[in-house]
């Protein structure tokens, strides 16, 4: 066979064997089947089992598709509605966030708050007052509180409470004068076994041995004691004696 008949044949048996290749995907279509061409988003045209995705081809190719009232299911069949069966359920995704484990409990050492409580009223160093009891210093009327340590007493000691008072001169004009107290400050236990603060004003300004007040010892450390006054409430009110560090 000469080379320009062996070419022609070869051209010939081309396009037969390309046929032949291409023919089994088009024309092999099962049972509820038939040939479709693919859509324009490359998918395979027909109605799906539920959560069964399209099979995705070639646009413009032909495909074998479920013919109409069958449906394709997760293993490639075409079904009845009745045999998709229920959409598969997903698990739902949950993260698992171990909780925070409690704070301990806040333990306060009652010998401890009792030292705190009478070193800082029995040193020589200046005290702050901040959130004074109103018995003891009348707050809305008073500035710059202040306890200065004088000396021991029978019962504790004796401190000052010095503080600038506002005194009304005439209608439109106030001013400030400070004033000085000296109070006996002991430190018992009360009925209940809770620690107390008794204060009590000289008995020359007073001219009585009645109490200034009697608070409560909440917490005390090195630099601050915190006192509290029962009220008829219940609610406590607070007063804070804290160390002045001086620059």
């Amino acid at each position: 066979m000469s080379a320009k008949k062996t070419m022609k044949y070869l051209g010939n048996l081309l396009p037969v064997l390309l046929l032949t290749a291409y023919w089994p995907t088009i024309k092999a279509c099962k049972k509820n089947e038939d040939r479709v061409l693919c859509n324009k988003l490359g998918l395979i045209p027909g109605e799906n089992c539920p959560g069964v995705e399209s099979w995705t081809c070639l646009a413009g190719m032909k495909r074998c598709a479920c013919v109409s009232g069958t449906f394709l299911n997760a293993q490639g069949h075409c079904v009845s509605k009745e045999e998709c069966g229920p959409a598969p359920t997903r698990r739902p995704v949950t993260s698992t966030v171990p909780p925070k484990p409690p704070k301990p409990p806040m333990i306060i050492d009652k010998s401890s708050v009792a030292k705190y409580a009478v070193n800082l009223l029995g040193s020589s160093e200046d005290l702050l007052l901040v959130f004074v009891s109103p018995t003891l210093v009348e707050l809305s009327r008073t500035r710059c509180t202040r306890s200065k340590f004088v000396g021991n007493s029978s019962s504790g000691y004796e401190r000052t409470v010095e503080y600038f008072a506002v005194t009304q001169q005439s209608e439109d004009a106030q001013s400030w004068i400070k004033q000085q107290r000296i109070v006996n400050i002991s430190v018992t236990n009360g009925s209940d076994g809770r620690m107390e603060i008794e204060v009590r004003a000289n008995f020359d300004e007073k001219g009585s041995d009645e109490p200034e007040g009697v608070y409560e010892v909440l917490y005390a450390t090195s630099s601050t004691l915190i006192l509290g006054e029962h009220a008829e409430t219940g609610v406590a009110r607070c007063s804070d004696w804290a160390y002045v560090q001086h620059a």
